[in-house]
């Protein structure tokens, strides 16, 4: 009798079922299945990556928008405050200039005993300025015979380019700086009396009668 083990005698039986891929330790497919394990929905879809990422692309745009109005309007304020004190300044040189000039009576006067007119050369190169009012505005209004009697100019906005930045009544030795155009009565009243040191009660108050 033939005692002779055939090849086939010792090869493993084949397994029957649904075959699984091996998976390693540390990787990505290994990660996935064990917080399917736990769960957990696993590693996100491309689409939601791009869509959170749009998002959040966009609130940071937002959020530099705001930042910058926010530093655009500090500055502008900042702007505004110092044209105010760099006018307010140069309307009090200027009348300390007139006041001189009439003291020390070295040029013309009227029967005021104020300078009939301004000399620019009183200032050595440095005209007073009036930095809230826009380019193109004469420097300076002389007030006419039928002002005499004012201490503020009838127009003390200057609503156009004709309009100076400053009036200067020579029979009472007054110098006024006007404000810009497009502010409410009660704001430009406010900066009208900042800037010449006075206490009008509204914008058109009668210039012959307060201070």
């Amino acid at each position: 009798m033939n005692t002779r083990s055939s090849p086939n005698q010792y090869k493993r039986p084949r397994r029957v079922g649904r075959w699984r891929p091996r998976v390693l330790p540390g990787s990505i497919h290994a990660a996935t299945l064990t917080m399917e394990k736990w769960g957990c929905q696993g590693i996100p879809e491309v689409p939601d990556r791009c869509m959170r990422l749009l998002v959040d692309s966009l609130f940071a745009l937002m959020l530099c928008a705001v930042l910058a109005a926010v530093v655009i309007h500090t500055r502008s304020q900042q702007n505004v405050k110092h044209a105010l004190k760099a006018t307010r300044a140069d309307v009090q040189r200027f009348q300390r200039q007139v006041t001189l000039q009439a003291a020390l009576g070295l040029v013309e006067q009227n029967e005021g005993g104020f300078p009939a007119k301004i000399e620019p050369k009183w200032f050595n190169g440095h005209l007073p300025r009036n930095p809230l009012i826009g380019p193109g505005h004469p420097w300076l209004e002389m007030a006419g015979y039928g002002q005499r009697d004012l201490i503020h100019p009838p127009d003390r906005t200057a609503f156009d380019t004709h309009v100076a930045q400053f009036w200067y009544n020579a029979h009472t030795g007054q110098i006024r700086a006007r404000v810009p155009p497009g502010l409410g009565d009660s704001d430009a009243v406010e900066m009208y009396n900042f800037i010449n040191d006075c206490d009008l009660p509204e914008l058109l108050a009668d210039g012959s009668l307060t201070r």
